[in-house]
């Protein structure tokens, strides 16, 4: 397999020389064509280097963030490392995009070669679907007297809204929301086992579509 190429983008010239250095010690699988200090230069590396991965800092004022690049570059297919001193953007990453791996900073190195790994295996196995919620459906009441069958792979994120839950699902229309008339503990309950995590006590995030995540 040939190296990967990739571009890094942050606004600090300390954290990319780090972030280079560590790859270029430690992460022989990994290519660094460029780098970016910006979104608009950012954009143009992507259109003149396409590059197979981007490690991606999330706050790069006043130029926009990380995730104004992803809005801007949707037409390649790429993947995400974000990079950031924010852990708490978890969930937005999620919500916009599939992550292949969140790094808090600084950025320990058994975690960079834990998200390189996963790069790797992405990249090898062309972006495999996870067949490990394949088989499970999630049933939920949507009223007094309805309920709903939702597919466990398809659930993002779920997010507590009082005595009730709002389960953010991705399906090929786009991300969609279903309303469940349960607490989010009744859900981790139920959830637990599959592949869930409470990351916060508001929130249950689905840890197979978010490929790693550093705190």
């Amino acid at each position: 397999m040939h190296p990967i190429s990739t571009l890094i983008v942050d606004d600090e010239i300390g954290a990319i020389n780090t972030l280079r250095g560590m790859v270029s010690m430690y992460c022989p699988e990994l290519q660094i064509v460029g780098h970016a200090r910006s979104v608009p230069a950012a954009v143009g590396m992507m259109h003149e280097l396409k590059p197979d991965l981007v490690f991606l800092d999330i706050e790069m004022t006043p130029s926009g963030n990380g995730f104004d690049f992803i809005d801007q570059t949707r037409q390649y297919a790429y993947g995400v490392i974000f990079t950031t001193a924010y852990p708490q953007y978890a969930i937005q990453a999620i919500k916009m995009i599939q992550p292949w791996y969140y790094l808090v900073k600084p950025i320990d190195l058994l975690e960079l070669q834990e998200a390189v790994k996963v790069a790797v295996r992405k990249i090898q196995d062309n972006m495999e679907t996870d067949t490990g919620q394949a088989d499970h459906n999630l049933v939920i009441p949507v009223g007094r007297k309805n309920n709903a069958i939702l597919k466990m792979r398809q659930i993002l994120f779920c997010k507590a809204d009082l005595s009730v839950s709002e389960i953010y699902l991705l399906k090929e229309g786009g991300l969609e929301k279903v309303t469940a008339f349960c607490t989010i503990g009744n859900l981790e309950k139920r959830l637990t086992g599959h592949g869930f995590f409470r990351s916060h006590h508001g929130y249950l995030v689905n840890m197979h579509k978010l490929e790693g995540y550093a705190r």
